[in-house]
């Protein structure tokens, strides 16, 4: 006879209910915490410097050498702008020896050959050497607001360059006024942000675009400091010159200048010319004499690619000195201007003559007359 017993698992052995479900929620919630684990691992590394983290450096400046500094910082946005300043200067163009001395390597007397292209920054000094010219641009962003051109033998310092603060942006009726300038120092006061500059020796022509909104735009400050005058304008075309012993000579060829000097201020209108001596209060200012319209003569070419003005068969002078040829400014008022018995209408405010006698006017298109 054969007897079947059962025999059965003790209790410890068998196997609980749900096991193999709870066993397969455990190992998804483990795999689903692994990229989190990750991601904590990775930001504890940034955060101790790993992981080819870099910090800004700047390499001494050799000089004739125009570096340019990369850097990706791993900074917060606390510390990092949205936008780049929008406030610059930038030396667009060359002719000859153009020397830079950064703020920086000042002490050293370290100078620098330049060329176009190269920005320049707060304390940074441009020197031009002889038969020498360079022209600035000053920008706001992407838009110009002014152009600066030095003559040969020029050396001019940008003191500062920067956005305004908001105690800056009002408008005032008076630019001396708003700049605070010493009686020492002459200041150019136009909208937009503010740019300060001094000027030690030689000439330059200044062009500062006119404000259209000064309700939308808020007030700059460009300022040419000397140790003569105080020059103010809003929107202007104008000239400072700097002999070597001082003598600063103001010439306006567009728009309403303010000079001051010794606690008294004149005002000088287009086509007119002002010398400012050292310690001295300035005079009533006169016409443009013909030696500073000659000097304007040499900036023609300039002023018509600065204005977008190619004209064909303009006869006059190049980048620099002038080539015998007389300026034919008109200002406004003014019936006409006589050169060698030729005469320009006054519908051209601004005309060239050319050693045959020719007058072209750039501005509504003056009647061109031959001399005898």
């Amino acid at each position: 006879m054969r007897y079947d017993i059962p025999i059965s698992r003790p209790r410890f052995l068998r196997p609980a209910p749900g096991l193999a479900l709870v066993t397969l929620v455990s190992i998804v919630i483990a795999l689903a915490l692994i990229p989190f684990a990750l991601l904590s691992l990775h930001d504890a590394t940034l955060a101790s410097g790993g992981w080819g983290s870099s910090e800004i450096s700047r390499q001494p400046a050799q000089p004739g050498v125009t570096q340019l500094v990369t850097s990706l910082p791993a900074a917060s946005p606390a510390t990092s702008p949205a936008t780049p300043p929008v406030t610059s200067a930038i030396i667009i163009r060359t002719k000859g020896t153009v020397e830079v001395s950064l703020a920086g390597e000042r002490r050293e007397g370290l100078w620098r050959i330049v060329g176009s292209g190269f920005p320049l920054g707060e304390g940074d000094r441009v020197r031009t050497g002889r038969d020498s010219w360079a022209e600035i641009k000053l920008l706001r962003g992407l838009a110009p607001v002014g152009w600066i051109r030095l003559e040969p033998g020029a050396e001019f310092l940008l003191e500062a360059i920067r956005e305004p603060t908001p105690a800056s942006c009002v408008a005032t009726s008076s630019p001396i006024s708003a700049t605070h300038a010493a009686p020492s120092e002459a200041a150019v006061t136009v909208p937009g942000a503010v740019f300060k500059t001094r000027l030690f020796l030689g000439r330059i022509y200044v062009k500062i675009l006119r404000q259209l909104a000064p309700i939308l735009s808020p007030a700059i400050e460009f300022e040419v400091a000397t140790d003569a005058a105080t020059v103010g304008v809003r929107g202007t075309l104008f000239s400072v010159c700097v002999s070597p012993s001082g003598i600063t000579d103001v010439s306006v060829r567009e728009g309403l200048v303010e000079v001051a000097a010794q606690g008294r201020s004149v005002f000088l209108g287009t086509g007119q010319e002002i010398t400012v001596h050292p310690g001295m209060p300035p005079e009533l200012p006169g016409p443009m004499s013909p030696e500073e319209r000659k000097q304007w003569q040499g900036a023609e070419k300039w002023l018509d690619e600065i204005e977008g003005k190619f004209e064909e068969g303009a006869e006059v002078g190049g980048y620099g000195s002038p080539n015998g040829s007389a300026d034919a400014g008109v200002g406004a008022g003014v019936d006409h201007v006589g050169i060698n018995d030729v005469k320009q209408d006054p519908g051209a405010v601004a005309g060239k003559v050319s050693g045959k006698g020719s007058v072209k006017g750039e501005r509504g298109r003056g009647d061109e007359t031959k001399g005898g």
